[in-house]
């Protein structure tokens, strides 16, 4: 048996046919799966015997009600994966859930359970999905949970308009999981970290993506007349600086990966604002993830242990500001409860500019963001 804070996934018992009946015959709930509604309850009992004593077949039972609204397995890999290299070692997940309880995230949260279980326990390698192209939900969910697209097979399948779609190829490895799971902490930046810094501001112009929150590291690492040890000495001199003397006092931290001890991300935080910071939008903080370790929740991660920072130094509300094409900044900042306040044109772009009101914010995320830190 599993459990996970709303479910517990159990093995199927014949006492489970009125509750599977119920999802059984809904009439989007198979055919988005594959199958097509049963017509009879006899037909959900013939299902439900052949899979009662089987190995890693989950009934997913919600606990408020003590009723089975799903089901969820880990199955040999499907004749869909044919065209692709499989690893041995693996699995593909399966899953289903009753309509009356969508979008409520019990799928994610299952799936998220199931993947520790294939990973952590079983030692698999791979484990992967597949979905409709036009079933959004499962899509989100996959992908939320870490699976990556690796394939296609086009017009392979009907949608339940009877309209032809094509099937989405998905797989997360061990390593991968891991890494999404590991919990991050802030660096101070120190000189054994030099070919760490130097390697996370090549690995942005490598990949020809913008840097940010980086402190300036970037003009340190990239101006053949600087060096990382001025960098450091920089930062330590802003961190003390005041207003008065014409700038802000700030601090830059390394965003670091407990389990491989890796730099994913970094961020600036202003300890206060002056007139430019707060017109221009930049607000009180700048941050980001490293181009190989992005859309694994790092950035929201990294954000809140920003506010945590804010928080020790009496901030109350935190300025941010990011440009409206940056979609995945935006949603980062509206994950820790940031409001819009305006729009603005800087430099010929348009910036999208918050306000997080910092100790809610730190309240009401708590329970989602602190197993996934550790605080130093």
């Amino acid at each position: 048996m599993l459990e996970t804070k709303r479910l517990i996934l159990r093995p199927f018992e014949l006492s489970d046919l009125d509750d599977m009946y119920e999802y059984c015959v809904q009439e989007k709930v198979g055919p988005m799966a594959g199958w097509q509604p049963h017509k009879n309850k006899e037909e959900t009992m013939k299902h439900l015997s052949s899979v009662v004593g089987m190995p890693n077949k989950f009934a997913i039972v919600l606990k408020e009600e003590n009723k089975v609204i799903g089901a969820i397995d880990l199955n040999d890999v499907s004749t869909r994966f044919d065209n692709i290299d499989i690893d041995k070692n693996s699995k593909e997940i399966g899953a289903v859930l009753n309509e009356k309880y969508w979008a409520k995230g019990y799928m994610t949260e299952a799936l998220d359970e199931v993947l520790r279980y294939g990973f952590i326990d079983l030692d698999l390698n791979v484990i992967y999905g597949s979905h409709s192209s036009k079933n959004i939900g499962s899509s989100r969910m996959q992908e939320k949970n870490g699976l990556k697209q690796i394939g296609k097979l086009e017009s392979n399948r009907k949608w339940i308009d009877d309209t032809i779609c094509d099937t989405i190829l998905r797989k997360i490895t061990k390593k991968e999981y891991l890494d999404r799971k590991a919990k991050l902490y802030f660096e101070k930046p120190s000189l054994s970290r030099k070919q760490d810094a130097i390697d996370y501001i090549n690995e942005h112009i490598k990949y020809n993506s913008r840097i940010n929150g980086t402190g300036h590291l970037n003009r340190y690492v990239l101006d053949d007349d600087k060096t990382y040890e001025d960098w450091l000495l920089s930062i330590e001199k802003k961190e003390n600086i005041t207003i008065e003397q014409g700038d802000v006092p700030e601090r830059t931290y390394f965003l670091v990966r407990e389990n491989d001890n890796k730099i994913v991300g970094m961020i600036n935080i202003r300890l206060k604002l002056n007139k430019f910071l707060e017109e221009s939008g930049a607000g009180h903080i700048g941050y980001g993830i490293r181009p190989t370790e992005r859309r694994k929740g790092y950035n929201k991660v990294n954000l809140y242990l920003g506010l945590l920072e804010l928080q020790k130094i009496g901030v109350k509300t935190a300025l941010l500001g990011c440009l409206k094409e940056n979609i995945g900044s935006s949603k980062t900042m509206k994950a820790l409860g940031a409001v819009k306040i305006r729009e603005q044109m800087n430099h010929d772009q348009v910036v999208e500019v918050y306000n997080i009101d910092v100790d809610n914010s730190i309240k009401k995320y708590k329970d989602a963001y602190e197993e996934k830190i550790i605080r130093r």
